[in-house]
């Protein structure tokens, strides 16, 4: 699989590491959480998911 678009599905959980291998990622407008792997991906793959945290979104606290 090299293209992944999830948005808008209401999934809950966090983002696998896995996604890396992806070219292409949208998981945005879900109920996703937690620190987000590393990503080459931009803000607007996870836009939408309000308690994700870490780059390229607001840092975890």
């Amino acid at each position: 699989m090299k293209d992944l678009e999830l948005s808008r599905n209401s999934i809950f959980g966090g983002v696998p590491s896995s996604v890396s291998g992806l070219q292409s990622l949208d998981l945005s407008r879900n109920r996703l959480c937690g620190r987000l792997p590393a990503t080459k991906f931009p803000a607007s793959s996870f836009v939408g998911n309000n308690c994700l945290c870490g780059s390229p979104l607001l840092p975890c606290k």
